[in-house]
């Protein structure tokens, strides 16, 4: 009797186990959705998004957080990242720091050079040193 609920327990164990395996396993593969299919939250100055986190870094984060936003500037800066696809950090009224924009594809974003008045759309994962801006898409 002892040894039927044990094999019943243990049943419900792998079973628990490969459910969580599969659903773990879907949203690890599930496609992320384009930056170009989703609008933009807000409008914001590339110097307004980065003083609003150096003022106040968890106000900033509630404001702009995981939010798809287009930030206006000039550009700083233009290099590659380790999977050699474009960035670019916009210039701030810091010398050092901007706000950095990576882009989830090379398409279209090519033609950017230093010193371009640009807009660019992604999504706004915080503040390393730089703000940091992911899946980047040029708007113009």
């Amino acid at each position: 009797m002892k040894n039927a609920k044990l094999k019943k327990v243990l049943l419900l164990v792998v079973v628990m186990g490969l459910l969580g395996a599969a659903a773990g396993s879907y949203l690890w593969f599930k496609p992320v959705e384009k930056i170009s299919g989703m609008e933009a939250e807000m409008t914001i100055p590339a110097n307004e998004l980065f003083s609003a986190f150096e003022m106040d870094e968890a106000n900033a984060n509630e404001m702009y957080l995981n939010k798809v936003i287009e930030v206006t500037g000039i550009i700083r800066e233009v290099k590659s990242n380790e999977k050699g696809l474009p960035s670019v950090i916009f210039e701030t009224d810091d010398v050092i720091f901007g706000v950095m924009c990576e882009f989830e594809s090379a398409s279209g974003a090519e033609s950017i050079k230093q010193g371009d008045l640009l807009t660019i759309k992604g999504v706004c994962t915080g503040k390393l040193l730089d703000v940091v801006l992911n899946r980047c898409e040029l708007i113009n």
